[in-house]
């Protein structure tokens, strides 16, 4: 489990990268490496993006970061 304070800068990372154009599956990729969990994820997903929690978690579900989801 990851800090609040690793959180907080892990998703404005996520938020600077995802305006940059930066692909879904590389932000999700090193958030991985950072200690987020699956759940962490899809919060990310949701906050970035507006995507409803549904969304969110089959992007993160089917993401080549969490490939072992959707087995």
């Amino acid at each position: 489990m990851i800090s609040e304070a690793a959180r907080a800068s892990g998703t404005e990372w996520a938020a600077r990268s995802n305006e940059q154009g930066v692909e879904v599956d590389a932000i999700l990729a090193h958030l991985r490496e950072i200690g987020f969990s699956p759940m962490d994820c899809i919060r990310v997903i949701m906050n970035i993006s507006g995507s409803p929690l549904a969304e969110a978690t089959r992007i993160v579900h089917f993401s080549r970061a969490w490939p072992e989801l959707s087995a």
